[in-house]
């Protein structure tokens, strides 16, 4: 699917965990991609309503595998394109294991198992993941991942891959907050 082709529009990130640590780091990445001019809107539920239609991408974090293609069908079925998250975790990615994304769109859909380090990032154990609230690597590592993501469902990128370039291009522009862009502040 050619992710470039569609209309412009904001990214939408439903997001049901209930972790304030995670929230602020969705709430960086959100400011970062704002701040590159990609409108963002953060919302801290796990559905769609029925009156949220199109044009919009979406990037949903679910809590079961079973939600992935169930909310995938779903949006694409209210005109939204994107991608669904899976990671089992309360973080809605594993920074260890795989992760499946469902990408659809247009009548287009793909499944995908992927796993950080596979995007150039440090495994981090899921346990280690559950206890970093305040460590800056734990914090920065998932923080780009979520930008990552974000700029992919926009369609800026049309692999994960290249879309976690962009995430860290942006880092190192200094446009995430309390980075200062200088040398050493990857």
């Amino acid at each position: 699917m050619d992710k470039h082709s569609k209309e412009p529009g904001p990214v939408v990130v439903l997001f049901p965990f209930r972790q304030e640590a995670i929230g602020e780091c969705l709430r960086r990445s959100a400011e970062v991609l704002r701040q590159a001019g990609q409108p963002v809107d953060l919302l801290f539920r796990d559905s769609l309503t029925e009156g949220e239609r199109g044009p919009f991408h979406l990037l949903a974090f679910v809590k079961t595998l079973e939600e992935t293609g169930q909310l995938a069908l779903k949006a694409s079925s209210m005109g939204i394109s994107g991608d669904v998250v899976y990671g089992g975790t309360d973080f809605g990615v594993s920074l260890a294991r795989r992760n499946v994304i469902t990408t659809f769109g247009n009548g287009h859909f793909q499944s995908t198992l992927v796993q950080t380090g596979d995007w150039a990032f440090p495994a981090i154990s899921d346990r280690d993941l559950a206890e970093g609230h305040g460590n800056p690597m734990v914090e920065r590592t998932l923080s780009l991942v979520y930008t990552g993501l974000m700029i992919h469902s926009a369609g800026r990128r049309d692999s994960f891959l290249s879309a976690m370039d962009e995430g860290r291009r942006l880092w190192r522009k200094g446009l995430i907050p309390g980075n200062t862009g200088g040398p050493g502040s990857r």
